[in-house]
């Protein structure tokens, strides 16, 4: 959403003065779901002859938590096959693609996994520690 000044641009003539809306600013979709709620604001003419344009971000909804691995899973007898099987999912493309599509499939399995066998390990464990 524009705000502020209505003209980006001047000719600086005190007679015969021409204001134009020249410049903007451009977003694409995944940006303005990532920061809704941002908003641009331009600011007045100093010693240019366009608007200084700032963009206020909108902070961030959520943020993604990197992933970690736990080495028990890999002591659980349904880790592995679990893990195999998601990697032999077939995937087309560039081996770059291909490599990343792998692995977010890994990954959502484990997440999943560790969700079903190993959910609020940390409540648990201290539920133990505490009687």
């Amino acid at each position: 959403m524009d705000m502020g000044s209505k003209f980006s641009w001047t000719n600086r003539r005190s007679n015969n003065t021409i204001l134009k809306k020249l410049d903007r600013v451009l977003v694409n979709v995944k940006w303005n779901c990532k920061f809704t709620g941002s908003r641009n604001f331009f600011l007045p003419f100093s010693i240019s002859y366009h608007s200084p344009i700032l963009v206020k971000m909108a902070s961030l909804l959520k943020r993604e938590i990197p992933f970690k691995f736990f080495d028990f899973w890999a002591n659980h007898s349904l880790f592995l096959p679990l893990i195999s099987e998601a990697w032999c999912k077939e995937v087309t493309s560039t081996p770059m693609f291909i490599l990343c599509n792998k692995l977010k499939n890994v990954k959502g399995v484990v997440k999943e996994f560790n969700q079903k066998y190993f959910g609020k390990i940390s409540e648990r464990m201290l539920e133990v520690l505490v009687n």
